[in-house]
């Protein structure tokens, strides 16, 4: 059985990340990040990681013989701030330098595969989070979005990916209300639900989609766009018809509550395949 730590940030998602992936056939340990779920280190062995104690991580990977790594969950961009960066040598200045999202991720899987570690994806330890391409609730219909909508949806949510804003935007009546940024998708969809009613979408009529899509150029290794319970529940108050992401490279967190709300409320979430927009 192949060892797998999964290395572990907030929210729900790494709790259905591990059981995904012991589900899978990996022999599971944990490494929690600040503002990881307790019950993960009660569930399995596992340490508690800082951003300036990467050396403990290694030492505790290579002692327990783990040669496997996958990242899950929200990773805060760290404060160096107070942190002896003296004791992370060369890759402490390296990641003082970091100023975006991407270069943390490349970061993160330069530091890992530098100790000879293999860095895996969704699609090799967690592969049942994945939002497969079609429909993952039970609507027939794009419920009157149209081709046009959904088209500029995804070209918006690349571009804003492409400037390393955010992974989302969305679009109402082919007009662009709004995209994701540093503050996030559930900030983004409080935005729209605040817009006039003439605007947008209603519980009442909905009207257009969230689109939520891997940054160009982002490691699908890290930081994939997540769907849940919360998106569900913002975009119903937004109005909107849809949510859709990119097809085998998004993940949802707590599936059939999700999936369940979505259809309780009306709403369709679709993964739609890679167009190869860019």
């Amino acid at each position: 059985m192949t060892k797998l730590c999964l290395i572990a940030g907030g929210g729900h998602l790494p709790v259905a990340a591990a059981r995904c992936a012991a589900d899978t056939g990996f022999d599971l340990q944990i490494a929690c990040l600040p503002g990881a779920f307790s019950s993960l280190a009660s569930d399995y062995p596992s340490i508690d990681v800082a951003i300036d104690g990467f050396a403990d991580l290694f030492c505790w990977l290579a002692d327990t013989e783990c040669r496997s790594v996958s990242f899950i969950g929200s990773i805060e961009r760290p404060n160096l701030s107070g942190v002896d960066r003296s004791a992370m040598g060369m890759a402490g200045d390296v990641l003082a330098s970091v100023r975006s999202d991407i270069e943390l991720q490349a970061w993160l899987i330069n530091l890992m595969e530098a100790r000879g570690l293999s860095v895996l994806g969704a699609a090799e330890a967690f592969p049942g989070l994945l939002v497969s391409a079609g429909m993952a609730t039970r609507h027939e219909t794009l419920m009157g979005v149209s081709e046009a909508e959904l088209s500029l949806a995804e070209t918006t949510a690349l571009r804003v990916g492409e400037l390393d804003i955010g992974q989302g935007a969305v679009i109402v009546r082919e007009v662009v209300l709004a995209v994701e940024t540093q503050d996030g998708t559930d900030a983004l969809l409080k935005r729209v639900a605040d817009l006039p009613e003439p605007l947008r979408g209603t519980p009442q009529k909905r009207e257009g989609v969230l689109f939520k899509a891997l940054k160009p150029g982002q490691d699908p290794r890290l930081d994939l766009p997540v769907i849940g319970p919360a998106t569900v529940e913002l975009a119903d108050a937004a109005g909107l018809a849809g949510i859709c992401v990119s097809a085998d490279n998004a993940l949802i967190d707590q599936r059939s509550m999700t999936v369940k709300m979505a259809e309780d409320a009306g709403l369709f979430i679709l993964g739609v395949p890679t167009s190869g927009k860019t």
